[in-house]
């Protein structure tokens, strides 16, 4: 006699949402760790520009030079 060829222990549509979940999931984390490094380096940016600003109104805009 033949045996049945076993049955997975999950079935196509539990494998499939699972499938989707875990995509979701990944999503998700990719999206966290690409906003975050994002954020970080637009928080650079704008450090950098507020400092150049600084420094252009400490120190003039460049160009003149009225000491003699």
């Amino acid at each position: 006699m033949t045996t049945k060829p076993q049955r997975p222990a999950l079935g196509f549509g539990a494998r499939v949402v699972l499938g989707i979940i875990a995509l979701l999931l990944a999503l998700t984390l990719i999206r966290w760790i690409f906003l975050a490094v994002f954020g970080f380096v637009k928080l650079i940016l704008l450090v950098a520009l507020i400092g150049f600003l600084v420094a252009l109104v400490l120190f003039g805009f460049g160009g003149r030079d009225d000491r003699d």
